[in-house]
């Protein structure tokens, strides 16, 4: 609702102006750590699956650390049974480790001129991914990869410019301005 002022002077600077936000906040999402180099034939009982995805050996104790930091190796293959020395599927459930959370606010600011009874000018500008926050992708997850543990990529916001999960590779700052007269 717009905002109105007892005063004429005061209504035309501050009155008619909306704001709308959105703020989008979410844990990191979980995945899984797995080691291609671990082969059907290693794992006893499993002749036939040679495509099949194997989760890897965890060394690493009891908990499961979190990747939230990119260009830093988040997790090291020391932390993994070999592919030489694993001989089952795993050790770790599917999707104990969990990568970096997700932030994004939107704002829409818009101030209503009126010129007389018929004529209306209105100004306005969508802010998307105002704070300028980098959300960053979950990291590689493949023992064997010479990128393992490395988050190298940001995601896009679910809202942009383009419209809701458009998919734009924008994933900065976003202004988008707005001029409207109506009569």
């Amino acid at each position: 609702m717009p905002t109105r002022f007892h005063s004429r002077l005061a209504n035309g600077v501050l009155g008619g102006w909306t704001a709308a936000s959105t703020i989008l906040f979410h844990s990191g999402y979980p995945f899984s750590i797995t080691n291609s180099g671990v082969r059907s034939a290693q794992i006893s009982n499993a002749t036939g699956i040679a495509s099949a995805v194997v989760l890897a050996d965890y060394l690493g104790g009891s908990g499961y650390p979190s990747c939230t930091t990119p260009n830093v190796q988040c997790y090291s293959p020391s932390q993994f049974a070999t592919s030489a020395n694993q001989h089952d599927w795993g050790n770790v459930p599917r999707n104990s480790f969990r990568g970096p959370g997700y932030f994004d606010a939107d704002l829409n600011i818009k101030k209503s001129f009126a010129f007389h009874e018929n004529y209306r000018l209105e100004v306005g500008a969508f802010l998307f991914n105002v704070l300028n926050h980098a959300n960053f992708d979950l990291p590689f997850n493949n023992i064997p990869a010479g990128n393992f543990g490395e988050i190298q990529s940001t995601v896009g916001p679910p809202t942009s410019a383009y419209g809701s999960f458009q998919g734009s590779a924008v994933s900065g700052r976003v202004i988008q301005t707005q001029l409207k007269f109506t009569f």
